[in-house]
């Protein structure tokens, strides 16, 4: 039976970080694509001319501006993701709820911790510029890590763009000032080459357009399980579960080898008693599945039950969205 449960909590635990590698969205890359500017996402897009384009195109369901800047919360300096209050993109939530006034902050998991607050307390939030002004922690987020912004799954925190002047948002002093990037999420359905060519043509007509202010070139970044930033290397990650499934496997076996080999006194007995040789083989099947059924109907369960709280105290440790995810078909040939 423990042998099943290690065979069990290590595929499902296995099948989750599968699954947690192949969904951007679960560690905060929920969009498809993102427009970004030149200068590592530091120069402004002109976002009035680029909304109307992006409103007209019929592969976009949603998107939304941001800007990375830096401030201070409580004192400590953090990496923070801007948005307007309500956007239709934003990081996706592990508790409270998503920015919906500029009173208001997101943290990352990390940050949470390492300001001593909970979901519900306030902080001091301040800028250069800007009177410092309390804000009301109203959830917890997995933040993406993308360009230089410093922010990562646990590190960061969303606040509303209304919260800094123009002036420390516009860091290439542009003279249209816009957001540093754009997150978009395409239809579901969508073509997801079709949609990407019609990115890169509104991308081209901004280019083009004489009322921009280009710094740099600008540019439309790639899906994330193609982008360099993605933080997991699947490779990598597979070694260590096809060691731990190798592992449990031959300790299956060696379990109910050792239970038969523990007993060759008896069935040396029934032997030297006049079983034959198809008699002894058929009670050691019969040992053999009743310790297989009694392995499978209680370790399955608790594998699975294993499993799943593993990885949701992992994901929880890494700041990811946590879906644990069971693989209905390995489990079934472990039965």
């Amino acid at each position: 039976m423990l042998a099943v449960v290690v065979l069990v909590t290590t595929v499902t635990f296995g099948a989750s970080l599968d699954n947690l590698v192949s969904h951007p969205a679960l560690y905060g890359w929920n969009w498809n694509y993102a427009l970004l500017s030149g200068f590592a996402g530091q120069e402004d897009l002109p976002g009035h001319q680029i909304a109307t384009l992006l409103n007209q195109d019929p592969e976009i369901k949603a998107w939304s501006g941001v800007n990375f800047v830096g401030a201070k919360l409580d004192g400590q300096t953090v990496p923070m993701l801007t948005e307007r209050p309500g956007s239709s993109v934003a990081p996706p939530l592990l508790s409270g709820h998503g920015l919906d006034a500029s009173d208001q902050v997101v943290l990352g998991g990390t940050t949470l911790t390492e300001l001593h607050k909970r979901v519900g307390d306030t902080v001091m939030f301040a800028n250069r510029l800007a009177k410092p002004r309390r804000l009301l922690i109203v959830g917890t987020a997995t933040m993406p890590s993308m360009t230089t912004s410093g922010l990562g799954m646990g590190t960061g925190a969303l606040v509303s763009t209304s919260d800094f002047p123009t002036s420390l948002l516009n860091k290439q002093q542009s003279s249209i000032p816009g957001p540093n990037a754009i997150l978009v999420r395409i239809r579901a359905g969508s073509n997801s080459s079709a949609a990407y060519r019609s990115l890169e043509e509104i991308d081209n007509k901004v280019m083009l357009c004489p009322m921009k202010a280009a710094r740099g070139r600008r540019g439309l970044a790639a899906a994330p399980g193609r982008n360099r930033q993605f933080p997991f290397d699947g490779d990598y990650s597979r070694r260590p579960r096809c060691r731990f499934r190798r592992r449990a496997i031959a300790a299956l076996g060696l379990t109910l080898g050792a239970s038969v080999r523990r007993r060759r006194r008896d069935l040396a007995l029934l032997k030297a008693l006049g079983f034959t040789q198809r008699q002894l083989a058929t009670s050691i099947a019969w040992q053999a599945t009743v310790a297989a059924v009694i392995g499978i109907v209680f370790g399955i369960p608790l594998g699975i039950v294993a499993g799943r709280e593993l990885w949701t105290l992992f994901a929880h440790n890494i700041n990811a969205v946590p879906n644990p995810t069971v693989p209905l078909a390995l489990v079934l040939l472990v039965a």
